[in-house]
């Protein structure tokens, strides 16, 4: 924190947590907790784990301590790393949840609306909001299970390889079964993972 003021992270952290829509998705460090997540619907459909590999695109301390948005200092130009780059930032034990949930936050950049880039031919335009919020996303390149084995490993993959590399995960079959199991082997329910007063709100049917 900064003189007792949220920082700008901290605030958009604090907003999601309590189901405020921001630009932050929500992941965890812990593939077991995000097993846990693909399997928590009690319901027939597939569940699915999305592992993502941008460890050395972390939001670093300096920048996560600024009072204002750290990109706010960044240069505008859409070819900016800030733009084109997934980023990952662990936030401070702000709240009980997050830290049961090993939680951090995937970000990337938004689209510069400078210079202004045709839109609709023949004349220039800078984007409407709505134009946007449509074309904002989290630049990712999806990779084959054997380029996770590689990668895994170190090795180098074939061609230039991807700046963001992310590799999915089907959880199919009984999803209640493998909730059990996490439970009894890892000691993850709801219970466990939403430890504060929201969560036994949502959840405390469950428990």
């Amino acid at each position: 924190m900064t003189g007792g003021r949220l920082t700008a992270l901290e605030l958009l952290a604090a907003l999601q947590h309590y189901a405020v829509p921001t630009r932050l998705i929500d992941f965890t460090f812990s593939p077991f907790i995000a097993l846990w997540f693909a399997a928590a619907e009690p319901d027939d459909r597939d569940g699915r784990v999305f592992a993502i590999d941008i460890a050395d695109q972390e939001v670093k301390r300096e920048g996560a301590t600024k009072a204002d948005p750290w990109w706010w200092e960044e240069s505008p130009r859409v070819d900016k790393p800030w733009t084109k780059q997934p980023w990952i930032w662990r936030p401070p034990p702000l709240e009980p949840r997050m830290v049961r949930q090993d939680g951090c936050f995937l970000m990337g950049g938004v689209p510069s609306t400078q210079p202004p880039r045709k839109v609709s031919a023949p004349t220039a335009r800078p984007l409407r909001a709505d134009e946007i919020r449509v074309c904002m996303s989290v630049p990712l390149v999806l990779i084959g299970y054997s380029q996770a084995e590689a990668a895994h490993a170190g090795r180098r993959l074939a061609g230039n390889p991807p700046k963001a590399r992310a590799f999915t995960l089907r959880i199919a079959g009984d999803k209640e079964e493998l909730r059990n199991d996490l439970d009894r082997m890892l000691g993850l329910r709801h219970r466990s993972l939403f430890p504060d007063f929201p969560g036994f709100a949502q959840y405390g049917e469950r428990f």
